[in-house]
């Protein structure tokens, strides 16, 4: 029974460690607005996909499926696309995106404004935005970069720890629904190896009280049943205190996933702005 404790255990926490695949995320190109100079579109776009790579929860499109995004842009006329946010979006969800990034820089007085927004793809509805304005300068604008993206994940991040949240609780519950499981076959073998042993001691007091005067078919139908209760209570006692090994194992991997499963702040879905 010790191969079963191993298989269990490994199991175990193969499911503790184990979670959804990320969520695919595409980056627009950035759009600067006439009056920001000193910056290559280009650098702002590889600061961007460099701070939500940092993030590690989204796997992000590559620069072959930008690539994809601007020549869809220039179609968008075919497309039927009423602007290019529209157009990068329902691109995005082609590629199989379920969140678009679109940044774009503007002049805002004597400073420049940074827009983001995170657009779902399949309702075009923007899910998080955030803004920021930074002095005039493309150093500036680039060092800040990462900051706005830490700034629009925020609600992001929120759902998918919600998400991760869910799936340690539906993996606790797996958990202890088995050590239930296990524990009540556990009692079964048990008290079936308790059963057998009050057999067992009724069949030795009858050989110790009459044996030397049965016949010898009897003798050996005694001794054939005293043989036979004692392996089905070895075989019951193995099998009972194994699941109940096996309950305990479940019930402490479902007591992990619970502690393992992370708090979700305060937010409210509703407060974000809609496009």
């Amino acid at each position: 029974m010790g191969k079963l404790y191993v298989v269990i255990l490994v199991m175990g926490i193969s499911a503790s460690g184990w979670a959804a695949p990320k969520p695919i995320l595409a980056v627009a190109p950035s759009t600067l607005l006439k009056g920001i100079s000193g910056v290559e579109p280009s650098a702002v776009d590889e600061s961007i996909l460099t701070a939500i790579h940092g993030l590690n929860a989204f796997e992000v499109t590559g620069q072959s499926d930008i690539q994809k995004l601007l020549e869809a842009e220039q179609q968008k006329q075919q497309l039927g696309c009423e602007t290019s946010e529209s157009c990068f979006a329902a691109i995005a969800g082609a590629l199989g995106a379920e969140f678009l990034v679109s940044v774009q820089v503007a002049p805002a007085g004597l400073l420049w404004n940074i827009a983001a927004k995170i657009i779902s793809p399949d309702t075009a509805k923007v899910v998080s935005r955030t803004t920021l304005a930074i002095e005039p300068d493309g150093a500036e604008l680039l060092d800040s970069l990462p900051r706005v993206v830490e700034m629009l994940f925020v609600p992001t991040r929120i759902l998918q720890a919600k998400a991760e949240r869910e799936n340690k609780h539906q993996l606790g519950w797996i958990s202890f629904g088995a050590s239930l499981l296990a524990g009540g076959i556990g009692a079964y073998f048990l008290n079936d190896a308790s059963v057998s042993g009050d057999d067992l001691k009724n069949v030795n007091s009858k050989i110790n009280t009459t044996f030397s005067r049965l016949s010898q078919s009897e003798r050996d139908a005694l001794t054939q049943e005293r043989r036979n209760l004692e392996e089905s209570q070895a075989i019951s006692n193995s099998v009972g205190w194994s699941s109940v090994g096996v309950a305990v194992v479940a019930v402490t991997l479902s007591c992990i996933q619970f502690i393992l499963a992370p708090e979700i702040p305060n937010w409210d879905p509703a407060k974000i702005d809609e496009q």
